[in-house]
């Protein structure tokens, strides 16, 4: 049950597979004399975790506040016809000189009181995981609108390595930590004519601390995978940290229940 709640949480429920939608083209010149201006806050940023899902839509979003010009001092918000818009400049979304691959869709739209706008973005990836490598993106979008002077929103896109790849390699070191921590540990002293004689049951109490540690081990492997938004971007320390848990929790959880095991075998044999 514990090897299929690690499988499940990590496979079971991939995404949403929706559309992000087309794009729309709105005027965003400010024109002459803008009435609003567009103000963030200055952590304001939108944050798009993709981790390894190929088509699969994401969504992030942000919130600017509307502030009226000296030109329009009787409408500090802005009207429900109000036009706006918001794109992600050329450029994209990129780390160093390496792009995303694709440009995530962007809209604004005026929030129901006026006094703000919703920037919201949908990425979905395309194609192979290969084509988009493992890494932390970052662009911005620009939102602004008729008679609205704009303002550019920072956008982080995180992307990591293919998952499947992290689950085998967890649950093997697991198993390699599991079965160098069991070939270490002291026999249960227990002769082969007692064994013989509860055959099922002294099995099960020799698998179950191996398949408990295990089960630990590759769980403390996904942990480090799942915490870390952008895994197998640095793919040797990457995997140099999830190997190492997952031996760490595999021995150090089979030296925890072997005395248990053998305890409870050699009570078994005696009775």
């Amino acid at each position: 049950m514990g090897l299929f709640a690690i499988v499940y949480g990590l496979f079971g429920a991939p995404g949403n597979k929706g559309e992000c939608g087309k794009r729309t083209l709105v005027n965003l010149a400010a024109g002459t004399a803008p009435e609003w201006r567009l103000e963030k806050k200055p952590q304001a940023k939108i944050s798009i975790a993709l981790d390894d899902f190929v088509e699969h839509t994401r969504y992030g979003r942000a919130t600017v506040a509307v502030v009226s010009t000296k030109a329009n001092k009787d409408r500090p918000q802005l009207p429900p016809n109000a036009r706006i818009g918001a794109f992600i400049p050329s450029g994209g979304v990129a780390t160093g000189d390496r792009d995303l691959g694709f440009t995530p869709l962007a809209r604004g739209r005026r929030a129901p009181d006026g006094a703000s706008v919703d920037v919201n973005v949908c990425a979905k990836r395309p194609g192979d995981r290969g084509e988009t490598k493992a890494g932390r993106y970052s662009g911005t979008v620009r939102v602004a609108g008729r008679s609205i002077t704009g303002v550019e929103v920072p956008i982080e896109v995180t992307v990591k390595r293919d998952r499947r790849f992290a689950f085998i390699v967890a649950m093997f070191a697991a198993l390699a930590g599991a079965v160098a921590a069991g070939a270490n540990s002291r026999p249960a002293d227990v002769s082969s004519e007692q064994v013989k004689k509860k055959p099922k049951i002294h099995d099960a109490l020799w698998f179950m601390p191996l398949l408990i540690a295990v089960i630990a081990g590759t769980a403390a492997g996904v942990f480090i995978y799942v915490d870390d938004p952008t895994w197998g971007a640095d793919l040797a320390g990457d995997l140099g940290k999830l190997i190492g848990a997952s031996l760490a929790a595999a021995t150090g959880g089979l030296t925890a229940l072997a005395p248990v095991s053998r305890g409870a075998r050699r009570t078994i044999a005696n009775t």
